[in-house]
């Protein structure tokens, strides 16, 4: 049978986390003014759409401002303000 344990704390997550505690892929909430981060190699079109997007919601949801380019076929994402 399985020992059942009493008392024992549930650790946090290691980790970037958002406002409700989940773990979070990418670090926009961290950024200093200036801080870039590689979002992804650029496969398709839809990639770069996606980092647009992810800017946009981004920088609304944090009260932050985010700019995205092209660098040596990755999608490199910036905290402008």
């Amino acid at each position: 049978m399985i020992p059942i344990e009493k008392g024992i704390d549930i650790p946090k997550s290691v980790g970037l986390q958002n406002d409700k505690g989940r773990s979070c892929k990418y670090p926009f909430r961290i950024l200093e003014i200036g801080d870039s981060f590689v979002y992804k190699k650029v496969n398709t079109p839809q990639d770069i759409q996606n980092a647009r997007v992810l800017c946009q919601m981004n920088g609304e949801r944090h009260k932050m401002k985010f700019v995205y380019a092209v660098v040596d076929d990755v999608i490199r994402i910036w905290r402008t303000k």
